[in-house]
């Protein structure tokens, strides 16, 4: 009797164990690879329309604080003028002595009197004659005038000789005047040591 009782008991221990395992199945069937039911077709993505950003609000502006009007500048008194120191009148200047002309002299000499006339232009060329018994000599050239002096720079010059002799000639002289009034100078040659009176004409 016991030997039959036993086979049954372990039947039964046998289907409740089966009963438990296929309950479990069931209840956790879809989440075993290949028990779970096909994926259901997936549903297309309807669009989403654009979301408008919100805008930011701005914080309140601030009022702007109220500008100061600028402080005039304090105008500072200027001392009193001091009146201007007259100026002292300048000295005439001397005016340059007009040397253009015809000057001649008379000058005594041992030999007799002998006769001088320069011709001095505007363009700086001059023209000298003398003549002292029956010698007669004259020169052309340039002359420049400074303060006090001339200097004459001979070009041509003649006779070139006189009497069989020959007449040579520095080609370059200079006298030193002094004005006496606007029509006579005193001239001195301190080369020779020689002074004379010439006399403007005309």
């Amino acid at each position: 009797m016991f030997a039959y009782q036993q086979p049954q008991v372990q039947h039964r221990k046998w289907m409740f164990w089966m009963l438990f395992l296929t309950i479990s199945l069931v209840l956790f069937g879809c989440q075993l690879p290949g028990w779970s039911s096909p994926p259901a077709p997936a549903q297309p993505v309807q669009p989403q329309p654009l979301q408008q950003p919100v805008p930011q609000q701005l914080p309140a502006q601030q009022p702007l604080p109220q500008q100061l009007p600028l402080q005039q500048p304090v105008p500072q008194q200027l001392p009193p003028q001091q009146p201007f120191p007259q100026q002292q009148p300048f000295p005439q200047q001397r005016q340059a002595f007009n040397l253009v002309g015809v000057w001649e002299s008379q000058i005594p000499t041992k030999y007799g009197t002998m006769y001088t006339q320069m011709i001095l232009q505007h363009n700086g060329s001059y023209s000298y004659q003398v003549v002292l018994g029956n010698l007669m000599t004259w020169e052309v050239g340039v002359y420049q005038a400074g303060e006090g002096f001339i200097h004459f720079t001979l070009q041509d010059y003649g006779p070139r000789e006189y009497m069989g002799r020959e007449m040579a000639r520095p080609m370059s002289w200079s006298v030193f005047y002094t004005v006496v009034d606007e029509n006579t100078m005193i001239w001195e040659d301190r080369v020779l040591g020689a002074r004379w009176t010439v006399y403007r004409q005309g």
